[in-house]
């Protein structure tokens, strides 16, 4: 997959807390709409197929975008984003950046790996706590 090809994520007016709505999805792929093979049309075929106890998941850009799409469904449940994708402006790097994009995100609890998670209905971030900017660790967007 050429992550040239893909749009670069952009930032709402900061005061727009309504500008994304999980209907919008990420690169045009949308939770609990798209299908596998909407999303094979847009990132190409998948770099791994994992079968889990509950459904599948497919790992593309080496593993920085996955998509998890539970067992007797057919559109995907779930969009996992690595923070690396920040560096090409596919994703916010930021918590500022989005807030700018999601609206109001609320802090939730610590993960595994001790990043801090903001989320609303439909999206959920992982911060680096350590950090003053609060760099994104991961982005997911989910069918709720």
């Amino acid at each position: 997959m050429d992550a040239s090809k893909l749009p670069e994520f952009e930032l709402a007016n900061e005061s727009d807390d309504a500008g994304w709505k999980p209907e919008d999805g990420w690169s045009g792929i949308m939770p609990g709409r798209s299908t596998v093979e909407q999303v094979f049309a847009v990132l190409g075929q998948p770099d791994e197929h994992s079968e889990m106890a509950n459904g599948d998941c497919f790992d593309f850009k080496g593993g920085l975008i996955r998509i998890t799409i539970l067992s007797g469904q057919s559109a995907i449940s779930k969009i996992w984003l690595s923070g690396d994708l920040s560096d090409g402006n596919l994703i916010p790097a930021t918590l500022e950046e989005a807030v700018c994009c999601f609206g109001k995100l609320n802090a939730t609890k610590r993960d595994a790996m001790h990043a801090q998670i903001f989320e609303r209905p439909g999206v959920r971030v992982a911060c680096n706590p350590s950090e003053p900017r609060l760099s994104i660790r991961w982005l997911e967007l989910y069918e709720y």
